[in-house]
């Protein structure tokens, strides 16, 4: 039986919090999808069309490393019924995240349409945009490197062609030998300081109570004075 683009399955895969619910949203215009509910779990899939009408697009729970969970489960179980795969990464942690994904479903990358997309652009080193290149040569795939978060026209359109544009995976390309990127890590806050962090929080909190009370008063004192100005 021929299946036509409209019925073709494009789904997501990733680990948490890589901003797939951010790409579901800017490539179908759906903030929720369809969602269905497996067995009786709280664990749910999301699917609605691509923006393009060109597939259904599946956005699965993040898969949790070293952890045999409803949630992982279900997001592997997807991928036997995907046409087209897109793995999901942040561009902070890029070559971490690849490699555990591809760790546990490269065999079946090998057989089926693959699209890398890196996420966190905004955050990601800026060598990581170099390394794009090395990716696609090594990995066989298209790979795009955006900002989930503000997907910009041109950033979705160039993700809907990867997708049109999607090879299986090289299969003789050792994930090891992906090239490195440098860790990023998000810039933390004064009040996540070790040492300055419950200082600050303290003093926060004291000036939260304070300065009400502070303003109160010097409007009471320039009430009088308003009454002689009166």
């Amino acid at each position: 039986m021929t299946v036509s683009i409209s019925d073709k399955n494009v789904v997501l895969i990733g680990l948490e919090s890589v901003g797939k619910s951010a790409l579901f949203r800017a490539l179908t215009g759906e903030a929720v999808g369809d969602e269905t509910n497996y067995r009786g779990s709280t664990v749910v899939v999301r699917v609605a069309q691509l923006l393009d009408q060109s597939g259904r697009l599946v956005d699965t729970p993040g898969i949790r490393v070293k952890e045999d969970s409803a949630s992982t489960r279900l997001a592997l179980q997807q991928i036997d019924n995907a046409d087209t795969v897109v793995l999901v990464a942040r561009g902070t942690h890029a070559k971490a995240e690849i490699e555990t994904l591809l760790a546990d479903i490269k065999p079946d990358l090998e057989q089926r349409n693959t699209v890398l997309v890196i996420t966190f652009e905004d955050r990601a080193s800026v060598k990581l945009q170099q390394l794009v290149v090395d990716y696609r040569q090594q990995l066989g795939i298209p790979v795009v490197l955006v900002n989930a978060r503000s997907l910009d026209p041109v950033q979705r359109d160039r993700v809907l062609q990867a997708i049109h544009q999607a090879e299986p995976l090289l299969s003789s390309q050792p994930i090891s030998l992906l090239p490195d990127v440098p860790l990023v890590e998000p810039q933390r806050t004064p009040f996540e300081h070790r040492w300055l962090g419950p200082w600050l929080s303290l003093v926060t909190m004291a000036l939260l109570f304070a300065l009400p009370v502070y303003l109160a008063y010097i409007s009471d004192g320039l009430q009088p004075i308003g009454k002689d100005v009166g």
